[in-house]
């Protein structure tokens, strides 16, 4: 009876080839649930960081856009003291602000922050200016990284306050994984309460404001709306190593009949001979007349209600711009004392915004991988 219980317990155990059947199957099963799980996770991972990729991009437009939607037109950028402090303006001519230059003395201005090609374009911006800008990454990849500087309110230490603002790419920190990842930097510079000192960045550090990790490039296109062209406008960019400023600058000259032409009686015109003809502005707007001088040699004796003096520089409103020949003439509101007329030389200041402007940012994870391209276009104003 032991005998045959025992030929029938052998005959109910596994062989050894069904051992290995059983083993291949539960492999292949077990690859299959970890590959399962791994394709998962890894979708996962890629879902999770396209996410983040795209939260840290569409903040990074958010700040952009609520800052420029209350940029100010102006031709006077800096809030530094003035040298001349009748006029309430800055003057490139005579004023010395170190500000302006990032002197290692008084060092206030955000210049120091542009790359050392940039910071001689121009010896003052006086309005909102897009600089044209190029690097090399560690890829050996030439990559644009733009620059915008433009006067807004922003939010410091809690407060809503004027500032001179500057966004930019800079390199991120060596210790960065992978090195040098490059960062989204906001630079923020404001007029002191105290006065100790007078103006001061935010943060204090002068590191600036890491707004996007992971941004390689950063385009700024802009356009401009043109009452005299019926064709759609075309997007401008910023060339490598050039800045655009957003103001009409030169010398010109006021007649008899207290008009405004360029050029003046030298030749001299625009500073930037590729500006349209004051087509970006218009009745209403405020134009900086500065630095005049009467036409001593061919009218001497003249009156006093035709020389310039330091107490006429200041704002002048446009009463409306005249166009003969598609030369532009500008006729101001009178102010009282009125506005000395037969002035063969002056300065003048305008301050414009264009139609939009059109930022585009690439953007990598925090590997250094899964590039994305994001455009958004920033209306401004309209005529």
């Amino acid at each position: 009876m032991m005998e045959l219980e025992e030929r029938h317990d052998m005959r109910r155990a596994f062989t050894l080839i069904e051992l290995l059947v059983a083993m291949a199957i539960m492999v292949m099963l077990m690859s299959m649930l970890a590959y399962i799980y791994a394709s998962s996770r890894k979708i996962f991972t890629e879902c999770t960081e396209t996410t983040e990729l795209y939260q840290r991009i569409r903040t990074a437009f958010e700040m952009l856009e609520r800052e420029w939607m209350t940029v100010k037109v102006t031709h006077d950028m800096e809030f530094f003291d003035d040298a001349q402090p009748w006029n309430g303006h800055y003057d490139e001519v005579g004023d010395d602000v170190p500000g302006v230059y990032g002197s290692s003395e008084r060092s206030y201005g955000l210049r120091e922050h542009l790359p050392g090609a940039l910071r001689n374009l121009l010896k003052y911006v006086a309005s909102a200016a897009v600089y044209g800008n190029t690097y090399t990454d560690r890829s050996s990849v030439r990559r644009r990284a733009d620059i915008i500087y433009f006067k807004s309110m922003t939010t410091i230490k809690g407060r809503l306050r004027e500032a001179l603002i500057m966004y930019k790419i800079d390199d991120g920190p060596l210790s960065a994984k992978p090195p040098g990842l490059p960062v989204l930097k906001k630079y923020v510079l404001y007029k002191t309460d105290s006065g100790s000192p007078p103006y001061q960045e935010e943060p204090s550090d002068k590191n600036g404001q890491d707004i996007c990790v992971g941004v390689t490039d950063m385009r700024v296109d802009y356009y401009y709306d043109d009452p005299t062209d019926s064709k759609p406008p075309d997007w401008l960019t910023v060339k490598d190593g050039k800045v655009k400023e957003f103001c009409y600058r030169g010398w010109g000259r006021i007649l008899d009949d207290g008009r405004l032409t360029v050029p003046d009686s030298t030749g001299e015109s625009f500073d930037y001979p590729d500006l349209d003809q004051f087509r970006q502005i218009a009745s209403g707007d405020k134009m900086y007349l500065y630095s005049g001088y009467p036409n001593e040699k061919q009218n001497p004796g003249l009156p006093d209600d035709r020389k310039w003096k330091t107490v006429d520089d200041g704002d002048y409103r446009i009463e409306r711009i005249e166009y003969e020949n598609n030369k532009p003439y500008i006729v101001f509101a009178r102010k009282w004392p009125g506005l000395p007329t037969h002035i063969n030389r002056l300065r003048f200041r305008c301050g414009y915004l264009p139609a939009a402007i059109r930022v585009t940012l690439r953007i990598v994870n925090r590997r250094g991988r899964m590039p994305r391209t994001v455009s958004r276009i920033i209306r401004l104003r309209s005529r």
